[in-house]
């Protein structure tokens, strides 16, 4: 067991001759991982080809990229979710304002109904549904 051989090392592929990426070139690499993901539409498989192709990357690495993308893409779209929300949420407090000043409150009642919409706390009701199922099966002369 001592004499044995590691079968492989992490890292780069062994026999590569390509220079490892800066991080800025990391950077615009990812970038326009994004834009093939999301404006071409590219699949795993597709992005994975691309990358061992176009950038002689190894299937690991390109896995890794992979990963990295989509988690900037979903950080990205809830940093924009979450701004959005709570600006809605400024703007209908402003609207509660001026109904309450104007003496309008049904309006306001509708107001705070629309931000908890917004923030989660107004959820639905649960319907609980049930349902009884019977299954016959009849084998032969039964």
């Amino acid at each position: 067991m001592e004499n044995e051989k590691p079968k492989g090392r992490a890292g780069r592929p062994k026999g590569s001759t390509k220079s490892k990426m800066s991080k800025s070139e990391q950077i615009k690499f990812l970038k326009d991982s994004q834009k093939l993901i999301l404006n071409k539409h590219y699949s795993h498989k597709q992005y994975v080809e691309y990358v061992q192709e176009e950038y002689k990357l190894s299937r690991q690495m390109a896995n890794t990229y992979w990963k990295q993308v989509w988690e900037d893409i979903r950080d990205k779209y809830t940093q924009e979710t979450d701004k959005l929300v709570s600006k809605h949420i400024h703007k209908l407090w402003e609207l509660y304002d001026l109904s309450i000043d104007n003496s309008d409150y049904n309006v306001a009642r509708q107001v705070i109904n629309d931000i908890g919409k917004l923030m989660g706390i107004d959820t639905p009701e649960k319907l609980q549904i049930e349902q009884d199922l019977n299954i016959r099966f009849k084998f032969g002369n039964e």
